[in-house]
């Protein structure tokens, strides 16, 4: 994206981070959690290969898995076709798990998200080795954030997903009715943009 006078780049991309190349296993054992707690786990294991999952579980406590792992787990979940609502609930729940790593307190919606886009943008390089994000302030209650090097967002399931973790990440930082809109995935760079607003 270009700055412009309605435009400003806070947080521009780190062309050095590559694409993702292995994710904290931490993400994917929460959304195995989340298929339990839906009654859908024997369902998902019909759509992930036996030795994937194999190793998906062997990869237990803290540490990374590689990304075409975790894309495995990310398509089997796509095909348990979940709702709309209820992916962007798995989501939600996602953000609320990860606010330990974002290590901010709630702030007032004259200034956030502004001041914490710092740890924001740092909770997605925790999360992934690789990858790279830009910030673009868009108006006082806009934001663009484009996300690349990043094939998950390939898959329905996470795209939505991602939204609902969006929408909680930023609600605690004090904003009111936040929305999240996706643009559609590029592959050629694993690209997609974001847009959120808020009131």
């Amino acid at each position: 994206m270009v700055a412009s006078e309605t435009q400003e780049i806070l947080i521009p991309h780190d062309l050095n981070r590559g694409p993702i190349t292995t994710v904290r296993r931490l993400l994917v054992h929460s959304s195995i959690a989340e298929i339990k707690q839906l009654g859908l786990y024997e369902h998902y294991r019909e759509h992930i290969a036996p030795a994937s999952l194999t190793r998906i579980l062997e990869l237990i406590g803290p540490g990374s898995m590689p990304v075409e792992l975790a894309l495995e787990h990310y398509r089997a979940c796509d095909k348990l076709e979940i709702s709309d609502r209820e992916t962007q609930a798995v989501g939600k729940r996602a953000g609320e798990r990860m606010q330990g790593l974002l290590l901010v307190t709630q702030t007032g919606a004259e200034t956030a998200p502004w001041s914490m886009l710092g740890a924001v943008s740092r909770v997605g390089k925790r999360l992934y080795d690789g990858g790279s994000s830009q910030y673009v302030r868009l108006g006082p209650k806009r934001l663009s954030i484009e996300r690349m090097g990043n094939p998950f967002f390939s898959v329905r399931y996470f795209r939505i997903a991602h939204k609902g973790f969006l929408r909680e990440m930023f609600g605690r930082l004090g904003l009111r009715k936040v929305e999240a809109q996706l643009s559609e995935y590029h592959s050629d760079k694993a690209r997609i943009l974001i847009e959120l607003t808020w009131q």
